[in-house]
């Protein structure tokens, strides 16, 4: 049971600071001139709800446990009152270190500080999936905050490269994701490196139980702060529908429901990579402007794809690498083309919709054999998620046509293509041609249909990625 965002545990153990106040300015703040300035010139003037609540308890140098969702301005929450120390000292060493889940939320915590800094201020940023001696070129260049991925982080301190030493401020950024993705041993063994005297500052959306032993462990009298509503509460403000249907139409349900429905600006969420370069050759191939993210694109590719979407894109397919940290505001329509197994990562992915305040909708297609996944998230998110039923024969002909077309380009690459493979299911002669019972027929082309197969391995639990280690 959660009370605001906290756990029962939390309330019992802890004591919870829950205020709302009006917008503040920032010299009201504590703050530094200079940093004031900084944000006057990006034309930042009011601090949201959950900067003017924490800053004043960070700059009294407590530590903080910060439950508030993403898209509440919790990056400036912990940058500024970093920054405000920081800049008054010569760079002498890594004297902040920032932990992110995904190398997205890493470099957008990056480009925050960037924003701001000045000639005291040099922040690194580090992520696996790209080669690590230029990172650890600028690392050895000097530096006095470090930001990445645990993964990362641990690997460089392991190579002797990065000394934590001399750090006086600790962040844990989404700290639930990282329960989520198997990050908590790499966070453990790199915040033990730290000295025990250290500022630690943990955000997350969520605080379940489970965090309890990273909070115990790495916060000394910490100050609990809940601001505004968690996600769980989002998603009682979005509309929540399914549509039931055979594994090898769920493509053309899709198509159907974007041409039909009128999603607006809407994200698709795919179990699996290769499950998302599907659904984005086949829209293409359908005539629908798609755009595609996952954590096999290099990061200027992701950076490119993500900015592109902000400003102008409609139709965005990912995985669950989009589904936390990453703030978009418009999001009308989240639709699980693969509906999750975790109910909390229902939440985080339809979470994306809704943001300050507005309504959202999420779509699922599902098969009859995860109609138990529709209760499960109904009862452990106590919302309801009603069944729609709409023609989708009007798009046969094309939906079955893109598929061919997809098919066929693959083939022209030397590829087999069998649409219930898992991630692991590829090799490098093509698709491996075998079916995961929860999926159904392994017949994938039958002749003279649109009864084609696809779908991601049910086996894939973790989203814990190589590229964001």
């Amino acid at each position: 049971m959660a009370v605001n965002g906290f756990c029962c545990w939390a309330y019992s153990i802890f004591k919870i600071t829950k205020i709302s106040v009006k917008m503040t300015k920032f010299e009201e703040l504590g703050l530094d001139k200079t940093l004031v300035e900084a944000l006057d010139k990006l034309g930042i003037k009011d601090a949201t709800e959950v900067q003017s609540i924490s800053i004043p308890v960070i700059l009294s140098g407590k530590d903080v446990v910060v439950r508030s969702k993403t898209g509440t301005g919790k990056t400036y929450a912990f940058v500024l009152p970093i920054l405000n120390k920081l800049i008054k000292e010569p760079i002498d060493g890594v004297k902040a270190i920032i932990l992110s889940p995904t190398r997205e939320l890493a470099m957008q915590t990056y480009k925050s500080i960037e924003s701001l800094k000045n000639q005291n201020i040099k922040a690194v940023v580090v992520y696996g999936g790209v080669s690590i001696n230029p990172q650890i070129s600028n690392i050895k260049k000097g530096c006095n905050i470090v930001i990445g991925t645990p993964g990362r982080i641990l690997d460089i301190i392991d190579r002797g490269v990065l000394n934590l030493n001399k750090v006086k401020f600790s962040v844990i950024d989404e700290a639930d994701t990282m329960l989520d993705m198997g990050f908590i041993d790499d966070m453990n063994k790199i915040l033990d490196t730290a000295p025990i005297d250290k500022q630690t500052l943990l955000f997350s959306a969520t605080i379940p139980k489970a965090l309890s032993s990273v909070i115990k462990g790495h916060t000394n009298n910490p100050e609990f702060i809940s601001v505004g509503e968690d996600e769980s509460i989002t998603v009682k403000t979005i509309e929540h529908t399914y549509y039931i249907t055979k594994e090898n139409r769920k493509f053309q349900v899709l198509l159907s429901y974007l041409k039909d429905m009128n999603p607006g600006k809407t994200i698709i969420f795919s179990r699996t990579k290769s499950g998302a370069n599907f659904i984005q050759n086949a829209l293409k191939n359908s005539g629908l402007n798609v755009m595609l993210m996952h954590g096999g694109l290099t990061q200027d590719k992701r950076e490119k794809v993500l900015g592109n979407f902000k400003n102008f894109g409609e139709i965005l397919i990912t995985t669950d690498v989009l589904s936390r940290g990453i703030d978009i505001k418009d999001i009308e329509t989240i639709v699980n083309y693969d509906i999750p197994e975790n109910p909390d990562v229902y939440v985080h992915r339809v979470g994306r919709s809704a943001r300050m305040g507005k309504s959202g909708k999420a779509f699922n297609i599902i098969t009859e054999n995860e109609q138990e996944l529709i209760y499960e998230i109904e009862k452990r998110d106590k919302i309801k998620i009603k069944e729609v039923d709409f023609s989708i024969e009007k798009y046969s002909s094309l939906a079955s046509e893109s598929i061919r077309k997809t098919i066929a380009s693959s083939d022209n690459r030397g590829r087999r293509f069998n649409g219930s493979e898992g991630e692991r299911g590829r090799s490098r002669t093509g698709y491996r041609g075998q079916s995961h019972s929860r999926y159904g027929s392994s017949n994938n082309r039958r002749s003279g249909s649109s009864n084609y197969v696809y779908g991601g391995n049910r086996n894939h639990r973790s989203s814990r990625s190589n590229e964001d280690r």
